[in-house]
């Protein structure tokens, strides 16, 4: 769980990620065949005296990176733009949730790190909140 970086107004916060195996719900599996499909949960939570007052959208990118010196994919491997307002704005805290959908065949043989980046966007000028999140190893192979 990684917690908010640079909060503005006393938000608080914490963003965590999982792999999931879409034909396993409930499973987390960080040994991944090449040929399977695979999902990610990316979920997320604001609290605090201003979470209630949030407007705007969040930002959430999913990036990959080699681990083992072997592997090749890297960079981004999904994004998605969340409207603050899909989750009332009471009670605090506000639940946030995404579930990036890999496609069998996306990913390479090799160990890897995954990476979240959550930021913000009120609108107006940049603000200087976000989270990151990470799943440290995970490992996809060739049947």
């Amino acid at each position: 769980m990684s917690q908010f970086e640079g909060p503005v107004g006393g938000i608080k916060g914490a963003l965590t990620l999982k792999p999931r195996d879409p034909a396993a719900p409930g499973t987390t599996p960080y040994i991944i065949q090449v040929d399977n499909p695979f999902e990610v949960e990316v979920d997320w939570y604001v609290a605090g005296d201003s979470a209630a007052y949030l407007g705007g959208k969040w930002h959430l990118r999913l990036y990959i990176a080699p681990a083992d010196g072997t592997a090749t994919k890297s960079g981004l491997l999904g994004k998605t733009d969340v409207d603050v307002s899909t989750v009332s704005s009471l009670p605090v805290p506000r639940k946030y949730s995404h579930t990036f959908k890999i496609a069998a065949g996306v990913m390479t043989e090799g160990v890897y790190h995954m990476t979240a980046v959550l930021t913000y966007d009120n609108g107006g000028p940049p603000l200087e909140m976000a989270a990151f999140g990470e799943i440290p190893f995970i490992e996809f192979y060739v049947a």
